[in-house]
C-alpha cells in the first residue's frame, strides 16, 4: 500500500513527489466541505464584520474622559445563510445529515475566499446546532434554510500557504526585506540552515522595523538547523527544542528589515524566512 502511493498528502517512496494540496475555490468551506457550492447548498448572505475588540482603560482621575492602557483582538464571528435543495424528500433529510456530521469539528479550518479572490482561513466552532435548520417548516421538502453561526477564537483569518523567501548568506550579519502583505501583523519563521560553521555561538534574529530580537545563545555545528519559530514561540536546533533570550519578533504590515546575527568565526547557511499572511 506504501508504494508509489500518496501517504500523509506525499509519496514516501518511488522518488519522494510530494502532491500539492488543492483547495476549494467556493465562497464558504469548513473542513473541505463546501457551504457554497452553488447547486446543492446555496449561500445567500455571509456575515464577516470583523473581530471583537477589548478595550482596557479607565476614567481619568479627577478629570474628564477616559484613558486606554491597551486593546485586545478577542474573537470573531462568521455567520452563513442559505438553503439546501435535493430532488426528493428522502435526499434532503441525508443531505441535512451529511452537514451536521460535516461541521460537527471542534476548532476545523473555516476558508472563507472573498470577492478578491482572497482566501482566508480561519480556526472556527459551529455553535448553533440547536437553531442549524430552525427556519425549517412543513412545507420544506426538497429545501431548507439553513444558519450557520462560527466562532473564532483567534479572531484573525490566515492565508492557507506560506510566503517565503531563500538565500544562501555567509556573512555575521546579513539584513532582508520581509514583506507583510496582509492586514495585520504576522508571526515570521526563519529557519537557517549551516552548511559550515566554525566557532559560532550564538545567534540572534531582529527586526528593525519593530525593534524586537530573540538570541539563541549555544554552539553550532555544520549540519544544523536552528529555527526561530514566532507561530509556535519555541526556537529550536535540530529539531529539539531550545532556552533563549529576548522576544519573538512580528511582522508589521508592510516591509519590515530582519537582521540575523551570528557570533563566530566563519558560517555559510541557507536561511527561509516565511509567513502566512494574516487579516483582520
Amino acid at each position: 500500500m506504501l508504494f508509489n502511493t500518496a501517504v500523509f498528502n506525499s509519496r514516501m517512496f518511488n522518488g519522494g513527489t510530494t502532491i500539492a494540496e488543492a483547495y476549494s475555490a467556493d465562497r464558504l468551506v469548513f473542513e473541505d466541505y463546501s457551504l457554497s457550492d452553488g447547486s446543492v447548498i446555496v449561500l445567500t448572505n455571509l456575515e464577516d464584520s470583523g473581530p471583537t475588540r477589548d478595550i482596557v482603560g479607565d476614567n481619568v482621575p479627577m478629570g474628564d474622559g477616559m484613558f486606554i492602557t491597551n486593546d485586545f483582538f478577542r474573537e470573531r464571528k462568521i455567520v452563513a445563510r442559505g438553503y439546501v435543495k435535493k430532488s426528493t424528500a428522502a435526499l434532503l433529510d441525508a443531505e441535512l445529515d451529511t452537514i451536521r456530521k460535516s461541521l460537527a469539528t471542534r476548532e476545523g479550518n473555516l476558508d472563507v475566499t472573498d470577492n478578491n479572490s482572497t482566501a482566508k482561513r480561519f480556526v472556527a466552532t459551529l455553535e448553533n446546532y440547536e437553531e442549524l435548520f430552525a427556519d425549517r417548516q412543513r412545507y420544506h421538502l426538497t429545501i431548507c434554510p439553513f444558519k450557520a453561526s462560527f466562532v473564532c477564537k483567534t479572531p484573525f483569518g490566515k492565508a492557507r500557504t506560506y510566503t517565503s523567501i531563500s538565500l544562501d548568506t555567509s556573512t555575521l550579519e546579513t539584513t532582508q526585506s520581509v514583506v507583510n502583505e496582509g492586514t495585520y501583523k504576522a508571526q515570521p519563521v526563519v529557519t537557517l540552515n549551516f552548511t559550515a560553521a566554525s566557532s559560532v555561538t550564538a545567534v540572534t534574529l531582529e527586526n528593525e522595523t519593530t525593534g524586537e530580537s530573540i538570541t539563541y545563545t549555544g554552539s553550532i555545528a555544520a549540519g544544523n538547523v536552528l529555527v526561530f519559530d514566532s507561530e509556535n514561540k519555541q526556537v529550536t536546533k535540530a529539531g529539539a527544542v531550545q532556552t533563549f533570550t529576548g522576544a519573538f519578533p512580528t511582522l508589521l504590515v508592510g516591509a519590515n528589515l530582519l537582521t540575523i546575527t551570528v557570533t563566530g568565526t566563519s558560517f555559510t547557511a541557507y536561511d527561509t524566512y516565511k509567513y502566512r499572511k494574516t487579516y483582520l
